[in-house]
């Protein structure tokens, strides 16, 4: 969560950014790399926040809710694996938008 609080601060300077700040790059690979870089933090957001948000709120539901100690070590289990993936998803996002960045020839941040 606290890295998050990095990307989120981050996340408005990147959506300010736009082809005029970067006059050598290719307008379609700026726009490619830019979408991409958004797409990447959103999703990191979501896995960091989101994960821990909707993990606190599903939690508190089914608390007030009687369960086994099986159900309750699987649900723990899959809001587990749910974040993890979450995570690896962001990190292949941010790996994507990265190359497009690195191939556009583009600084950031600037």
């Amino acid at each position: 969560m606290i890295i998050g609080i990095f990307v989120a601060i981050r996340r408005p300077k990147l959506h300010r950014l736009t082809l005029q700040d970067y006059p050598e790059v290719d307008p379609t690979k700026f726009a490619e790399w830019h979408s991409a870089e958004i797409i990447s933090t959103d999703t990191f957001l979501w896995a960091s926040w989101g994960s821990c948000l909707i993990g606190n709120v599903i939690i508190g539901i089914v608390s007030d809710i009687e369960l086994t100690l099986a159900a309750t070590i699987a649900f723990r289990v899959f809001l587990f694996v749910g974040t993890v993936l979450w995570f690896i998803l962001a990190g292949l996002k941010s790996s994507k938008a990265r190359k497009l960045r690195e191939e556009a020839g583009i600084q950031w941040p600037k």
